[in-house]
């Protein structure tokens, strides 16, 4: 998983950031030093989605693996999302006064949707035009337009298997 010259890499890349100093990798986010031996993620880059081997990984895939190797060297990485940026590259909106909010499709999907802060691990759909993220369908008010949620789709699922049960 982690080679001996990513450890050595890190050890460098890591100590050579002053306290205050910010690290961009590309894909990810914005790590900043925020400690003698702590790493702060500050900004989050949503990367393209594409299948990962785990035994080919480098070291600039994922913020999964760069825990991991601050864990191996005794460093602690936190997460404080400051921005997070979308596929494209545009500010992801995710108003500080909607999180925790959730609803319930419309069109009677069965999903939930609700307005989760940005953090890594985090998958979120952006809702355009009240169009429900996963039915396609008109399912939201406009104070939903242009909101990046977090989607639970279990209502869906059990809908759908309690169709083809029926069936």
């Amino acid at each position: 998983m982690i080679s001996e010259d990513e450890v050595i890499w890190a050890i460098r890349t890591f100590t050579s950031l002053r306290i205050g100093g910010r690290w961009h990798v590309n894909g990810v986010g914005v790590y900043e030093r925020t400690g003698v031996d702590e790493l702060t993620l500050v900004e989050i880059h949503q990367g393209k989605p594409k299948i990962l081997d785990y035994n080919e990984m480098s070291l600039f895939e994922s913020h999964d693996h760069l825990q991991l190797l601050a864990e191996e060297l005794g460093w602690k990485m936190i997460q404080s999302v400051e921005k997070a940026w979308d596929y494209d590259g545009k500010l992801m909106n995710i108003p500080d006064e909607l999180i925790g909010r959730a609803a319930v499709c419309d069109a009677d999907c069965g999903v939930i949707v609700r307005v989760e802060p940005a953090e890594s691990g985090t998958v979120h759909a952006l809702i355009e035009n009240g169009i429900c993220p996963y039915c396609n369908e008109k399912g939201f008010t406009k104070k939903w337009n242009d909101v990046w949620v977090v989607v639970d789709d279990t209502g869906a699922r059990l809908k759908m298997a309690k169709k083809e049960e029926e069936e």
